[in-house]
């Protein structure tokens, strides 16, 4: 999955401007996503609701196939600007992204 897969699949199921941020790290030598993401909602309850329709889900065949389901936790650092300053001091946040 791709960010941009993630992102088309999380508005596809409802969630579309319910979020402010979202992140899925990409390893590109590899050409696989790091196998976790982030997304900051505008609200606890679209976080809840996120949870209760896509922890346990396969995103994919391949998730299915290794029997790895997508699992949401909440996460340590909340909201868009406090997501965005973290990540601009990783490594893999300083590399934008040309489809955003």
């Amino acid at each position: 999955f791709t960010q941009l897969m993630f992102l088309k699949e999380v508005n596809a199921h409802g969630f579309d401007g319910l979020f402010d941020f979202l992140y899925l790290p990409f390893d590109l030598k590899k050409g696989v996503n790091v196998r976790y993401g982030f997304v900051s909602f505008i609200e606890a309850k679209y976080a809840k609701d996120f949870r209760r329709e896509f922890d346990g889900m396969f995103m994919d065949k391949q998730m299915k196939a290794k029997g790895k389901p997508l699992r949401v936790h909440p996460a340590n650092v909340q909201g868009y600007e406090a997501n965005y300053q973290q990540f601009m001091q990783t490594q893999t946040g300083q590399k934008q992204d040309p489809q955003f």
